[in-house]
Formats: structure tokens, sequence, C-alpha cells
């Protein structure tokens, strides 16, 4: 995925995939090389848990950190905003290298934000985007955006199981299949 990356990136994966490490990741990349950042997350409470963790990771980086505000500065000069899209304007009026989307598909305001707030706040940098998210069922914004790559040069898609997680044993997804309808062990893990 790092090396196929574009300016926009898309993963559509199932659960426990480990699309959260991902996000970390390309946020402490950029945040080294002095960028600014913004993660959102359908709720502030989907954010805590990767908020802990990015800290955690980046604690001898971190000079300055408002826990209640969920903001970040490095040594380097990166800048970390985290916002929820519950409220749609959520990040209306910044400007970043990067954004990271996670768990698109759960939250309702999804395309609402990211058309008339976060696509907006890439304009100054030409910045890059990453969506990370389990489908859900029906048609959704999220899997309209995942076949955007079939006419938008800028960007790409993948699409993963959690088969593919190297850490996940593949005899408890087994189980979980055994257990779950065809369709919905198909959202949540293929």
């Amino acid at each position: 995925m790092l090396t196929e990356a574009k300016r926009f990136n898309l993963l559509k994966c199932g659960r426990r995939f480990g699309k959260s490490t991902l996000s970390i990741f390309k946020a402490a990349e950029a945040l080294c090389r002095g960028e600014s950042v913004a993660y959102f997350a359908p709720t502030y409470k989907d954010a805590a848990e990767w908020w802990n963790e990015v800290t955690a990771r980046l604690h001898g980086l971190i000079t300055a950190k408002d826990a209640t505000m969920k903001q970040i500065r490095t040594i380097t000069g990166g800048k970390l905003d985290v916002w929820s899209f519950d409220n749609p304007d959520s990040g209306r009026g910044r400007k970043y290298h990067l954004v990271l989307i996670d768990e698109c598909e759960k939250g309702g305001n999804f395309e609402k934000a990211w058309k008339q707030s976060i696509r907006p706040t890439l304009t100054d940098y030409k910045g890059s985007a990453w969506f990370f998210s389990t489908p859900q069922f029906g048609k959704t914004f999220f899997k309209e955006m995942y076949n955007y790559q079939d006419r938008l040069e800028e960007w790409k898609s993948w699409r993963f199981t959690t088969y593919d997680n190297p850490f996940i044993d593949p005899a408890e997804v087994d189980s979980a299949k055994m257990e779950l309808d065809p369709l919905t062990f198909a959202c949540e893990y293929l």
C-alpha cells in the first residue's frame, strides 16, 4: 500500500486488519517531517484509543500536548489535531498536509464532512488523505469513493480481509464464520 499510494487512498478492510495501526504510522511519518496532520473519527470516544496510542508512541517528539483539545506539537514543527466528524464542520478553516479518516462508514455525517469541511482543508498544501473503514450493508458514500480510482487519477483503493492480518489466527476468523450469517461475515471479516 505504501509504495502504491497516491494522493487519496482508501482501505476497505475486515475487522482487525490493522487500519488504525497504519493511520498511526502515517501520522507519525508526517509529524516527523514537520507537517500538519488531522485525524478524524466518527466521535471523540472513537478517537480516544487512537489518541492514547499516538501520543504514547510520539512522547519523545512532543513539545506541547493539549488532551482536552486533542492537539499535539512536535519538535519538528509538526502539528496534530484530532477531530470528530459527528459535527460535519469539524476542521473547517484549518489547513493540513495529511488527513486521516478512520471508520468512515460508522459516521453518519461522513459524506457531508468530507465534501464541505475536510476536503477543503487539503487545498493550501495540496495535501493527501487516507480513508479507513470496515464496510457496512447497503449503498454508502464510502463504497462510492472506493470506485473513484476507476475515473480519478489521484485515487487508489485497496480491499483486505481479516485473514490478511498475519497477527490474527485464521482459526479465530473461521470460528466467527461458523457463528455469523454469510452477509454479516462478509461485511465484518471479508
